[in-house]
């Protein structure tokens, strides 16, 4: 966690300093503000799977007012909803009522292909 949270400054305090940016700036060099963007959602993303869902959400709403520095590059639906259900309740739910998909490969052409 104390990881976590020293990573995760570090791309508040970048964002902040792109932040401070004229907006045309900011386009010339959105390469290095999404890449920091994106990475600190993944940080988010992780924190959603690891912790308490509490901490997961102050998490999510911290991280979505950066986003909000940024509305030019981001949607308003790109924003992490605080309140939905963990990444692993919504795979299951994805999951639930799947047909698994039918192996088609011919197995004949595979021991052809050793040959």
């Amino acid at each position: 966690r104390e990881i976590w949270e020293k990573v995760a400054k570090k791309y508040q305090e970048n964002l902040e300093f792109f932040s401070s940016w004229e907006v045309e700036r900011q386009y010339r060099y959105a390469d290095e503000i999404i890449t920091d963007m994106e990475r600190y959602r993944g940080l988010v993303d992780m924190m959603m799977v690891y912790e308490d869902r509490e901490t997961a959400q102050k998490k999510a709403e911290e991280f979505n007012n950066y986003l909000r520095l940024f509305r030019h590059f981001y949607r308003q639906d790109e924003e992490m909803e605080t309140g939905k259900k963990s990444p692993e309740e919504e795979i299951m739910e994805a999951l639930d009522g799947a047909v698994p998909v039918e192996n088609t490969v011919d197995s004949t052409a595979l021991d052809s292909a050793d040959e």
